[in-house]
């Protein structure tokens, strides 16, 4: 498989969205990420995470690093778009 099988959001997909938030939508969106990041192990259970792995379509990823790398890069944009905007 290819990576783009793995990953559900493609990069200019996930800039689009991220330049139509508002800050405060923008903020919120770090949060979760940020929750997901430090709480959530790839490897056990993800009821806990389901919730907030669907906002981010990542609920169907079963390969733990596929998971992690897409969490990961997912807050790298969200905290890019943040300074972009002058925000940090």
């Amino acid at each position: 498989m290819n990576q783009e099988q793995h990953t559900p959001h493609s990069s200019s997909k996930d800039l689009s969205i991220l330049k139509e938030l508002s800050l405060s939508e923008l903020h919120e969106r770090i949060s979760q990420l940020e929750y997901l990041s430090q709480n959530f192990d790839p490897f056990g259970s993800k009821d806990d995470f389901n919730d907030v792995l669907k906002v981010f379509s990542l609920e169907t990823l079963e390969d733990p690093f596929a998971l992690t790398n897409q969490i990961i890069f997912l807050l790298e944009n969200a905290l890019e778009e943040l300074q972009k905007r002058g925000r940090i």
